[in-house]
């Protein structure tokens, strides 16, 4: 499946315990075009997320 025919999942509260979850399940799958919102920019968890490919 082309990246741009996958549909997008928001995971809101994505640095929560079950968003946490959520957004690695949802990425492992490879299914699916994930968007992680969180209100923790700053923080250590937000910054491993940053990665190419990831925060796009």
């Amino acid at each position: 499946m082309s990246l741009t025919h996958k549909p997008l999942i928001t995971v809101v509260g994505a640095l929560s315990k079950q968003g946490r979850s959520a957004t690695r399940s949802l990425l492992e799958s490879g299914n699916f075009r994930v968007r992680a919102l969180t209100r923790r920019l700053d923080s250590a968890e937000a910054r491993d997320w940053r990665m190419p490919g990831r925060n796009s």
